[in-house]
């Protein structure tokens, strides 16, 4: 009976995910997963590569403990073929507990579980050290969605005290049906909707609580057939801002505008090296309150006349923040002035010694 009980906690160790192909500068590794509670010793167990020359991967020699509901991942170093192979996992009695079969390679990604299906396993990001993503449904080929469909508009993931949103948007001239699409982040289907209607130039918004990850996530919008329709990755969020959708771009900004059109800060979150109108191009200017952005100012001819002028016709202005260079003396200015100092100082001179003479 013990030896069942032991042999039932081993069981439960699977190889999870095989990354074979990986980016330069990066290892080969191999993701264990304990799928019980109980605590399982690994000492003395080994990895074995079964494909062409089988050979042993990896032996643990010291004492290695695989906590119930935690990941392992052994970093090996050109043992696993990229036209495929198959890992399997042995205990200290040389009996196989696991193995793990794929049959191609594509760099940078890995083959991983599917949580939902164990059987089956999938190329995808790799996940290492944690849950490996649900795969997307494939499409049939033959299906091709020509239905409407919206589009993603704005993003809040990280808020403190309030439910993450997504918003979409309908840009069309008609309403769209939601029957079918859905939402997921980098792993999962995270809403799923049942029938809702936008109208025409319509915002929708999703509300979601603690789904997406403040240190990068994606929201990826699926249709009917499951093809992707817009994918929106981030990196960063701030608890203050949202993600918001600009042309064909997304930026973060500290208006967010849950359904209604986005609004973006003035000055992009994110400073820009350049930003230009019409033909002028300012880089990286100091920006000052109230006053317009041009090129640079001069003086007129004459310096009793000290209303600005500027040698730019086409000016760039805006209602919020701008810059305004501090004017600069027409040259030779200075000159006059120290000069005039020195006739009015000698004629001073002059009138206080006459004075005396009286």
């Amino acid at each position: 009976m013990w030896w069942w009980w032991a042999g039932a906690v081993k069981a439960q160790v699977i190889i999870n995910e095989v990354y074979p192909n990986p980016n330069t500068g990066e290892e080969e590794w191999v993701e264990l997963y304990n799928r019980g509670e109980e605590m399982v010793e690994l000492t003395g167990w080994e990895l074995w590569d079964q494909l062409s020359t089988p050979s042993r991967a990896h032996e643990f020699v010291e004492s290695t403990q695989l906590a119930g509901q935690e990941f392992l991942v052994i970093n090996l170093s050109n043992k696993l073929n990229n036209g495929g192979d198959i890992v399997v996992l042995k205990d200290g009695d040389g009996q196989k507990i696991d193995q793990f079969e794929y049959t191609s390679s594509s760099k940078g990604k890995s083959w991983a579980r599917n949580p939902e299906s164990p059987t089956e396993i999938f190329l995808t990001e790799p996940s290492q050290g944690k849950t490996n993503p649900s795969p997307i449904p494939d499409s049939d080929p033959s299906a091709t969605y020509t239905g409407l469909a919206p589009e993603l508009s704005e993003v809040v993931a990280c808020p403190t005290d309030a439910d993450e949103w997504v918003e979409l948007y309908n840009p069309h001239d008609q309403a769209i049906k939601l029957t079918d699409f859905s939402l997921r982040d980098d792993k999962n289907v995270i809403f799923e909707f049942a029938g809702e209607e936008m109208v025409t130039q319509s915002w929708l918004v999703v509300d979601l609580r603690n789904v997406l990850n403040n240190d990068g996530d994606s929201v990826t919008l699926i249709s009917p057939v499951n093809q992707v329709v817009e994918s929106f990755s981030y990196i960063t969020c701030l608890s203050t801002n949202s993600w918001a959708k600009r042309g064909a771009g997304w930026e973060q900004t500290t208006i967010t505008t849950k359904n209604a059109a986005n609004i973006f800060t003035p000055t992009p979150l994110v400073t820009p090296t350049a930003s230009a109108s019409a033909n002028n191009t300012f880089v990286n200017q100091p920006m000052v309150l109230g006053a317009s952005r041009t090129n640079e100012f001069i003086y007129p001819p004459t310096v009793l006349n000290p209303k600005l002028k500027t040698d730019q016709t086409n000016l760039f202005t805006t209602d919020h923040i701008a810059f305004s260079q501090p004017p600069a003396l027409e040259r030779g200015a200075g000159s006059v002035i120290m000069g005039s100092l020195f006739l009015l100082i000698p004629g001073l001179t002059y009138v206080k010694n006459r004075q005396q003479h009286f």
